[in-house]
């Protein structure tokens, strides 16, 4: 309603600011919304059905607070998605299981026989932790076996730390549009690189 009605007051055009304050206020409410039928389900008894249904209606109101925010991250504030979604990740993706698999990655010989090894390197990139997917490639043996040789040929696992490191020059540019300006070089070092 309150956008509705900011955007009859500015002839039909909401700017990005206003939208952006009122979006934040929605996800607001739906937290508030969602804590308060926790609280209900909690005074309830065991033996009251409502009691699951407060759980499911909770549980429904988180899942449009983040599918919101997510849509909040890439539609109005896009600027920021370069700090704010791996943070949405880390929050409504928690991995505790992938901390126990790269602890008992650091300690193995050739951690790519791990089944999630792969697997933790895509998490660790998507969420931002790019250090630590680079030390996990480096940790690869045939990324060491590589390193040791003097021959010409392509080296994978450097090609891929290279774009890594350059990846995380990136992340820490605040400037949007010299984000994107950075994004689009990166992306075409990387097109450059592979094809």
């Amino acid at each position: 309603m309150q956008l509705q009605r900011l955007a009859s007051e500015c002839g039909g055009a909401v700017g990005r600011r206003e939208l952006l304050r009122v979006s934040r206020q929605y996800r607001s409410s739906l937290e508030f919304f969602a804590q308060q039928l926790d609280d209900i389900a909690r005074t309830m008894t065991d033996d009251d059905m409502q009691e699951d249904e407060m759980s499911i209606a909770a549980a429904t109101y988180r899942d449009i607070h983040m599918t919101w925010e997510l849509c909040e991250i890439l539609y109005i504030d896009p600027d920021s998605i370069i700090t704010r979604l791996p943070i949405w990740f880390r929050i409504h993706f928690p991995k505790p299981d992938l901390e126990d698999e790269l602890q008992a990655l650091s300690t193995m010989d050739q951690p790519e026989r791990h089944p999630q090894y792969w697997d933790n390197i895509f998490k660790l990139v998507i969420t931002g932790r790019l250090e630590e997917a680079r030390l996990l490639l480096q940790r690869h043996s045939q990324a060491a076996a590589i390193q040791t040789r003097t021959d010409k040929r392509v080296d994978v696992f450097s090609v891929l730390d290279t774009l890594l490191k350059s990846l995380a020059k990136i992340r820490s540019n605040p400037s949007a549009g010299e984000f994107r300006t950075s994004w689009e070089q990166w992306r075409h070092d990387c097109r450059y690189i592979v094809l």
